[in-house]
């Protein structure tokens, strides 16, 4: 029960002695005729029988000479010490905590107290027990004052003594003392919800070198400065990456609060008790889960923070997020996280893969290096999902979960595609088909253009953007999918009923969140029907046209900076602003189809398990109908349905007369000189008609 602090518990047991006997002497205590009746005089003595000592005794009452000894030689109150605790600080604290260690101590103080009901040391106590000078009277002040280090951690909390006398007050220890004196550590139950403590490996392995200068800071900012390093987060490396990156350097662990997990109104006690627990724990401490941007910070958002940076020495992170870092006279340190370029994200694949017991080829790894943005946490979590399945790292088992790791919502926003066939399937001219093939082999190596030849330095930008111009059904739509498709990548359609708003300010920041989802997700965005976002700006004449305006300002900006790959599609390219086709790398123009893509469109529109009859004519289709291969498409799907009811396989009649009503649809009167010999196949729809 006394934690091996038996040498500070005889000392306080003399001094309790002695207290008593003085006590006594002046008639303080047995005249009270009500002492008895709660802790009488017998009771006491039979406590103290057996542990006091005699006054010509060495140790009667050191307890200066026990607290240093215990300080050197018990590894707990070696911790307790280490915070930068007086001797008198260490002294207050034990015996403070004296009655949560021996039962002993509950009647003894109250005996002491004169009050059966304040069972805590207080400070007028602990002045009669520990002091005997002036000089330690003031030293057991000063351990108490509210800017001391005993009670801006919280390791000594005061209560106000119900009579309001000042020093009467019950002084409770903090509740993890006890089990860290019994040497099953510093506990509290308050943060636990919200702490938790990471080993280096868990949010994978960043390369040492990209840390150097971040660890020299931080550790100038822990031991000269006493301020808290605010970790602003890049694409790639979050400020808990960073933080577990410095502790594998130093070879620690790291202690994170997520402040997210608690009450607005206890975070900043929160704080203070997280620090505490870092401190004693000897980890750094990373603090997430607060929005900094969202409003100023100031003082009262950290507390007590300052004093215990000062006090405790502890290393504390603050996770800022995007926003602005803290400025609270002088609280913190700005560190901006390093990205990692594809070398470096190559080196994070090997390490965790290895770390994880999995192999993979070496182009593939670097194949997903290059291609997808990660950071080491999302990495860890593919690889841990990979050795869920066992087995080695295939390009296409890599390329699947990355993409599945990586989907951080956008579907909410913009709608997948989910391409058939990649660009070999794609029935196209020749010439667009070069463009196509151009554009992917651009993209498969945007890394050695952007990144090992400069020129995402001189440019500011490193995304690629594509302009796809003709008119509607010449397969744009699939040709995005099946670009990304071939690039092992996610294609996602902007869906503009879900982006527009009527009210000022919403569609930029839809499209932000659109953006922001992109990058995330390392994936392509395909704006469909780009004339409604990406049309020319007007003569401003009205307050609308002005918003209008600065619509498509935004847009302007945010596509010439976004990282990623952009797909613009529209009917007629000179709609398109001028700015915005500047901005185009590459513009590739899909006409309407030749007889020849015709017929391959006509050949391709229906499935092998669709039934044909011998009488259907491609040729004729193609020659005799100019329609694009979204026509065909619906009119393949037309003719099965009508053959699907009579009960028959896919014949010319049904074919003609699906003809018939696209060409209705679309303004046309069918004709003989349209339909020649298969006009006649019309009188059935003509009858119905």
């Amino acid at each position: 029960m006394r934690a091996g602090l038996d040498p500070f518990l005889d000392a306080l047991d003399g001094l309790i002695h002695r207290e008593i006997v003085r006590l006594r002497t002046r008639y303080q205590l047995s005249l009270d005729e009500f002492r008895g009746l709660f802790v009488s005089d017998e009771q006491v003595d039979a406590l103290l029988a057996g542990a006091t000592h005699a006054e010509s005794d060495p140790a009667y009452g050191d307890w200066r000479a026990a607290v240093v000894a215990l300080a050197r030689g018990h590894p707990q109150v070696a911790r307790l010490a280490g915070l930068g605790l007086t001797v008198e600080a260490l002294g207050v604290l034990l015996a403070a905590a004296a009655p949560d260690l021996d039962p002993r101590y509950d009647p003894l103080f109250a005996y002491l107290n004169d009050d059966a009901g304040r069972r805590q040391a207080t400070e007028s106590l602990l002045l009669r027990l520990l002091a005997d000078d002036a000089a330690t009277r003031q030293a057991i002040r000063r351990t108490l004052l509210p800017g001391a280090l005993l009670l801006v951690t919280g390791l000594l909390r005061p209560a106000v003594a119900p009579d309001g006398m000042a020093g009467r007050g019950g002084l409770f220890p903090h509740p993890g003392i006890v089990p860290l004196l019994h040497g099953l550590g510093f506990h509290d139950g308050v943060i636990a919800p919200a702490l938790s403590r990471l080993s280096a490996e868990s949010g994978g392995i960043v390369p040492p070198a990209l840390l150097l200068d971040h660890s020299l800071l931080v550790r100038r900012a822990h031991a000269a400065e006493a301020r808290a390093v605010a970790v602003a987060p890049s694409r790639t490396l979050s400020a808990r990456a960073v933080a577990l990156g410095l502790c594998a350097h130093w070879g620690t662990t790291l202690a994170v609060l997520d402040l997210a997990r608690l009450p607005r109104e206890t975070q900043r006690e929160a704080i203070r008790r997280s620090v505490l627990q870092a401190a004693l724990d000897g980890t750094p401490l990373l603090i997430e889960g607060r929005a900094w941007s969202g409003e100023p910070a100031n003082d009262s958002d950290f507390g007590t923070l300052p004093d215990l940076l000062a006090a405790t020495g502890a290393m504390v992170l603050l996770d800022i997020g995007e926003g602005p870092p803290p400025v609270t006279a002088g609280l913190t340190i700005p560190v901006a996280a390093p990205s990692l370029d594809p070398s470096a994200r190559l080196a994070v694949w090997r390490g965790t893969l290895a770390r994880h017991g999995i192999t993979g080829a070496e182009d593939d790894l670097l194949d997903v290096a290059r291609r997808f943005r990660l950071g080491p946490e999302t990495i860890d979590a593919v690889a841990r999902s990979l050795a869920d399945r066992g087995g080695a790292a295939t390009r296409d088992a890599l390329f699947a979960t990355v993409r599945s790791a990586s989907d951080t919502g956008l579907a909410r926003l913009a709608k997948r595609l989910n391409p058939r066939q990649g660009v070999e399937g794609l029935v196209l001219p020749a010439d667009t088909r070069a463009r196509i093939r151009g554009l992917i082999d651009a993209l498969a190596n945007q890394h050695r253009v952007m990144n090992e030849w400069g020129f995402e330095r001189a440019t500011g930008a490193s995304g690629l953007r594509a302009l796809f111009a003709g008119p509607p059904g010449t397969g744009k739509t699939m040709a995005a999918g099946a670009i990304a498709r071939e690039l092992g990548l996610d294609c996602y359609r902007i869906d503009l009923s879900q982006l527009v708003s009527k009210y000022i300010g919403e569609t930029e920041k839809n499209l932000e969140r659109i953006f922001r989802g992109a990058e995330a997700a390392n994936a392509i965005l395909f704006f469909d029907e780009a004339d409604a976002l990406f049309g020319k700006r007007s003569e401003v004449k009205d307050a609308q046209d002005r918003f209008a305006n600065i619509e498509t300002a935004f847009l302007l900006q945010r596509i010439e900076y976004f990282d990623g790959i952009i797909f613009l599609a529209t009917n007629i390219s000179r709609n398109i602003d001028a700015a915005f086709a500047r901005r185009m790398q590459f513009v590739i123009d899909f006409p309407a189809p030749g007889v020849t893509e015709r017929e391959a469109l006509w050949r391709a529109a229906f499935p092998a398990a669709a039934p044909l009859a011998a009488d259907v004519d491609f040729d004729f289709l193609a020659h005799r109908f100019d329609f694009a291969g979204g026509d065909i498409r619906n009119v393949a799907l037309d003719a099965a349905f009508l053959a699907a009811q009579s009960d028959g396989a896919i014949g010319m009649a049904h074919l003609i007369q699906a003809v018939a009503r696209e060409l209705v649809k679309q303004g046309r009167s069918p004709s003989v000189t349209d339909f020649r010999q298969y006009y006649a196949l019309l009188e059935p729809l003509e009858s119905a008609a």
